[in-house]
């Protein structure tokens, strides 16, 4: 009598953990791609979101800090939590920014100049 092996399950399994976490990597992705960071001569603008969309504008006379947290993994790969205060104490954080200190330096110089 003959049985078939288990192996005839590897690929499917396989396939299976492939299509899972391209799933669960679709959300960062898409929230990689529909953010945007911009500091201009009068404010700084955060849009996040494809669907639902968050929009924060802060004029810079407003704004009365700019704070960056990095862990130890965020100062070896270059990304941290950036937190714009603003006047009457709201606080607009965002994750994963990429070079944090750069954002807050441009934050700065426009509102210094």
């Amino acid at each position: 009598m003959a049985k078939l092996h288990w192996f005839m399950y590897v690929f499917h399994v396989l396939l299976m953990f492939v299509l899972i976490g391209f799933v669960t990597v679709l959300g960062p992705i898409i929230r990689q791609l529909t953010t945007e960071m911009v500091v201009t001569n009068r404010r700084v603008i955060v849009k996040l979101g494809l669907i639902c969309r968050d929009v924060m504008e802060m004029n810079l006379q407003k704004v009365e800090s700019v704070s960056v947290q990095q862990g130890i993994w965020g100062r070896i790969l270059g990304f941290g939590t950036v937190a714009v205060v603003g006047s009457g104490g709201s606080i607009e954080a965002v994750t994963y920014v990429t070079d944090p200190l750069a954002f807050r330096k441009a934050v700065h110089e426009q509102s210094e100049g």
